[in-house]
């Protein structure tokens, strides 16, 4: 199926989401967060490894 250059087809399952090519990420930056404030206030921390 062909689209213009500013429509990106997605496909999730037996979905298909058709999105802008610019500002695809703009609706979730921009809508209010999902997440309680506390979210990851502590938290623990995680070894360093060694990077060759």
């Amino acid at each position: 199926m062909y689209f213009k250059e500013n429509i990106k087809p997605k496909v999730v399952k037996n979905e298909r989401i058709l999105l802008p090519v610019k500002n695809a990420w703009d609706s979730f930056f921009l809508s209010s967060p999902h997440v309680s404030d506390d979210f990851l206030r502590e938290r623990a921390e995680q070894p360093q490894y060694e990077r060759n």
